[in-house]
C-alpha cells in the first residue's frame, strides 16, 4: 500500500475532513435556524423545540463511542464513510417530516450518522500529522464545523428558508453530503497504525464497556470529559435558544438574527486558529483556561446586557473564539493524547458523555426555563457552563509535544549539573 505522508498530504486530508465536518455541522445546527419556522408551523412548547436539537445528540454520542472503539480495531475509513452516506441520507428525507413526532424520529437517526465523524476524523488527523501541529489542524478541523454550522449556515439556511421554505433546506444538504463523501474515498488512508489495532486488542460484545472504563481511568481523562461536556451544553443552547432569542426577547427579523449570528461566528472562526496556536507553543492547559474565560464573558455579556447590533455581533464574535477553540482541545486534542494509544476510542469515549449529558440535555433544561422564566435564561446558563471549565482544565496534565519536550530538555540540563 503507498504510503501517505508530508505537509501537503498532512494539509490536503486536514482541509477535506474539515470540509466534510462542515457539511455535519450544516446538516445538526441548520435546524436551529429554522427554528421560528418549525415552532410556527408544528405548534410546538419551546420544551419541543430543545428536544429537535438533543434528541440528534442522544444518536450522536452512541455512534460517537461505538464508532472510537471500533475504528480503533478496524480502521478509521470504513466506519467514516459509512457513518456519512448514511447521514447525508437521512438529510434527504427530514423535508418529508409531516408532525414534530416525525421531525424528532429522524433528527435522532441523523445523529447515528452524524456522531460517526468526530471520533474517526480527528483520530485519523492526530495519527497522520505532526504532532507539534496537532491542535492546529485538529481546530481547522473543527472550525469546518463552525464554518458551516455556525457562520456561513446561519445566513445560508435562514435566507434558503425564507426564499423556498425550510423543507428544501435539509435535501439539498444531503445531497451535498453525498458527493462530498463520495470525494473523500479518495484522500482518507486506508491503513491504521499497527500500534493502535496490537493496543485495542480484538472486538468483541464487551470491549465497549471495557474501553469506556479505561479510558476515564486514564488521568486527565474525566476533567477533559467534563469540560466537553460543559462546552457542547453551551453549543446545545446556542442551537436551539440564539435565534429564538434574537427574534423573541431583542426583536430582530429572522434574517437580521441570521445576520449577527452568521458573521460573530465568521469572526469566531479565529478561535480554531488563535487558540491552538497558544496551545501548540504554551501549553494546552493555559490556553484552554483563556479560551473559556473569554467565551462566558462574552456570552454573557450578549445575555444580560441590550446592545446595539454591532455590539452584539462584538459580543458573541468574542464568545465564539474561545468557545471553537476550547472545544477543540477538550473533544479532540487532550483525549487523544491523555491516551495515546486509543485515539479513537478516547475522543468517543469523551463524546459520548459530552452530547449525551451536554447538548442532549442542556435544550431541554434550557426549554423547561424559557416556557417558565422567558428566553433570557437559557442564554445566560450557556454562559454559565463556559465559566465553569476554566478550573476544570487547570486540573488536566499537560500534554503539549513542545512543552513536555522543553521539560525533559530543561530536566536533563538540571541533572547535569549536579554534583556527582
Amino acid at each position: 500500500m503507498q504510503r501517505r505522508e508530508g505537509q501537503v498530504y498532512e494539509w490536503t486530508l486536514v482541509v477535506s475532513l474539515a470540509l466534510m465536518f462542515g457539511f455535519v455541522g450544516l446538516n445538526r445546527v441548520g435546524i436551529g435556524y429554522v427554528m421560528p419556522l418549525v415552532v410556527g408551523e408544528f405548534h410546538l412548547q419551546f420544551w419541543q423545540a430543545g428536544l429537535l436539537v438533543s434528541g440528534t445528540s442522544v444518536g450522536w454520542a452512541l455512534s460517537a463511542w461505538l464508532s472510537g472503539s471500533v475504528s480503533d480495531r478496524v480502521g478509521r475509513k470504513k466506519v467514516y464513510l459509512v457513518g456519512m452516506y448514511a447521514a447525508s441520507l437521512i438529510s434527504c428525507l427530514i423535508g418529508a417530516t409531516w408532525d414534530f413526532l416525525s421531525l424528532f424520529v429522524l433528527r435522532d437517526l441523523l445523529g447515528l450518522g452524524d456522531g460517526v465523524s468526530l471520533a474517526t476524523g480527528q483520530g485519523t488527523i492526530a495519527e497522520r500529522t505532526n504532532p507539534n501541529r496537532r491542535a492546529l489542524y485538529q481546530g481547522i478541523f473543527t472550525g469546518g464545523y463552525s464554518l458551516f454550522g455556525l457562520a456561513l449556515g446561519a445566513f445560508i439556511v435562514t435566507h434558503l428558508a425564507t426564499a423556498f421554505g425550510w423543507r428544501l433546506v435539509f435535501p439539498i444538504i444531503g445531497v451535498l453530503g453525498i458527493a462530498m463523501t463520495t470525494v473523500m474515498i479518495f484522500i482518507m488512508p486506508s491503513d491504521l497504525p499497527a500500534s493502535a489495532r496490537q493496543a485495542a486488542g480484538r472486538l468483541h460484545a464487551t470491549a465497549f464497556f471495557q474501553d469506556l472504563r479505561d479510558i476515564l481511568r486514564a488521568p486527565g481523562m474525566l476533567c477533559a470529559t467534563v469540560a466537553f461536556t460543559l462546552g457542547l451544553a453551551w453549543l446545545g443552547l446556542n442551537i436551539a435558544f440564539y435565534a429564538l432569542f434574537l427574534t423573541q426577547v431583542r426583536g430582530y427579523a429572522l434574517n437580521d438574527a441570521g445576520n449577527i449570528l452568521a458573521v460573530s461566528a465568521l469572526i469566531g472562526l479565529l478561535g480554531v486558529l488563535v487558540v491552538p496556536a497558544i496551545a501548540d507553543n504554551l501549553g494546552r492547559r493555559p490556553a484552554a483556561a483563556l479560551a473559556a474565560l473569554a467565551a462566558g464573558v462574552g456570552f454573557l455579556i450578549f445575555a444580560v446586557v441590550p446592545l446595539p447590533e454591532v455590539g452584539l455581533i462584538v459580543v458573541l464574535a468574542v464568545g465564539s473564539i474561545g468557545a471553537g477553540g476550547l472545544n477543540s482541545l477538550a473533544g479532540a486534542t487532550m483525549p487523544s493524547e491523555l491516551v495515546p494509544l486509543r485515539k479513537g476510542a478516547a475522543i468517543g469515549v469523551c463524546n459520548l458523555f459530552a452530547a449525551t449529558l451536554g447538548i442532549t440535555l442542556s435544550p431541554i433544561l434550557g426549554g423547561a426555563l424559557a416556557d417558565r422564566f422567558g428566553l433570557t435564561v437559557p442564554v445566560v446558563l450557556a454562559a454559565v457552563f463556559e465559566l465553569a471549565i476554566v478550573p476544570l482544565v487547570l486540573g488536566i496534565p499537560e500534554t503539549a509535544p513542545r512543552r513536555l519536550r522543553a521539560a525533559r530538555v530543561a530536566t536533563e540540563a538540571t541533572e547535569g549539573i549536579v554534583p556527582a
